[in-house]
């Protein structure tokens, strides 16, 4: 019943935007005969293009998955700017119409060369995807620094590298993977974080990267939770790729990074959809959290739990992506009304919430760098 609403939401919302598309296309282009079916049937395949490659990467069609996924998904990107575009151009023309009704005068014929503003919507998108790509690779490094009087006499500097929506899958590049996990390195960390997603949707489409991630280190280990898409690859098969790796996964669960740093994983809440009670992790790691110690909370989803304020010293999150393209940066702030990067909650609690390393859905980014976070933690001065 869930899959049969997803895929009913799913047809609705992604053939609605290519529905607006077809008809701005038509205001332009007066297609008949074989060029509006073939038009037609481009279209259809798109719609259905995500889902067919989740069905060859289910059957394990995997070079057939990576082929179409670059176009399917290519496609994506480009028809979130173009739409988007178009919607501009739309609330131009309704702002027009107001206007002469406003005035109570008759409204002139629309004069616009649509010819002309499809063709340069298009070239605009097709840039701003080119761009998107690129800058999709141009990992940043972001460095937090956080004084604290719960770090050790005598240690004078403690290196936390923190990643997370790496999104390993059919749209992975290896090269890209491997600089990935050599920028980590370089960085020399302490410990090594991550806050879910750095699997995209199958396990048999992240197996080639295993290890490669697997060639992360930091002396005071690896740690882990999973995020929504751990759950839609199979949460079993995801921690146990995770635990291969060389992570420690905490789902509802705490460690002793050091004995001053103590670290609290809760699984996401899509967790609920496979029978895991993700509300009933956070309230009792928070009750025995040892208030001397430095508490640091991982979560996927930038979720803040009032109770929970107070009983911990930082919570890292991810999976908002910052909206990966422009014009989706709206929608997650609505959804998730915490800023990017760092925000203070309170009662000595804090919020970090990562842009992500990799991508979902188009491979690309567009006024949303891809990040590697390292927080270096420093005596209070």
């Amino acid at each position: 019943m869930r899959i049969l609403l997803f895929i009913s939401l799913y047809l609705a919302i992604y053939g609605g935007m290519h529905y607006y598309l077809y008809r701005s296309l038509r205001r332009g282009f007066a297609l008949t005969g074989r060029w509006h079916i073939a038009l037609v049937v481009f279209l259809v395949l798109m719609i259905l293009g995500p889902l067919s490659t989740r069905g060859l990467e289910t059957i394990e069609w995997h070079a057939a998955a990576e082929g179409w996924a670059v176009l399917v998904f290519g496609w994506m990107g480009l028809l979130v700017m173009s739409i988007t575009l178009f919607f501009f151009i739309d609330i131009g023309r309704y702002l027009y119409r107001l206007l002469y009704f406003v005035k109570r005068q008759k409204i002139a014929p629309e004069q616009l060369p649509w010819r002309a503003l499809i063709s340069a919507v298009f070239v605009i998108s097709a840039g701003a995807s080119v761009y998107g790509y690129f800058a999709a690779k141009e990992i940043r490094i972001e460095l937090v620094t956080i004084s604290t009087d719960k770090l050790p006499a005598g240690i004078t500097s403690y290196r936390m590298v923190q990643l997370t929506d790496v999104h390993l899958g059919v749209m992975t590049d290896a090269v890209w993977l491997e600089r990935i996990v050599n920028e980590v390195n370089g960085l020399k960390p302490d410990l090594i974080v991550t806050t879910g997603d750095i699997i995209d949707s199958r396990i048999g489409s992240a197996a080639p990267y295993q290890q490669t991630l697997a060639k992360l280190q930091a002396p005071d280990g690896k740690y882990g939770v999973a995020g929504n898409h751990e759950f839609f690859a199979g949460i079993d098969k995801s921690v146990a790729f995770m635990e291969e790796a060389g992570f420690v996964m905490l789902r509802g669960s705490s460690a002793k990074a050091t004995p001053w740093l103590h670290l609290h994983g809760v699984d996401d809440r899509e967790g609920r959809h496979s029978g895991v009670k993700v509300e009933d992790h956070e309230a009792p790691l928070m009750q025995a959290a040892e208030q001397q110690v430095f508490n640091l909370v991982l979560k996927h989803q930038p979720v803040i739990r009032d109770e929970s304020v107070g009983r911990f010293d930082l919570q890292l999150a991810g999976h908002v992506h910052q909206g990966q393209i422009f014009p989706f940066r709206l929608a997650t702030w609505i959804a998730y009304p915490v800023a990017m990067g760092m925000s203070e909650l309170g009662k000595g609690s804090s919020i970090y919430v990562s842009r992500g390393t990799g991508t979902w859905g188009p491979p690309m980014r567009v006024m949303a760098p891809p990040e590697i976070t390292l927080f270096e933690f420093l005596p209070m001065r």
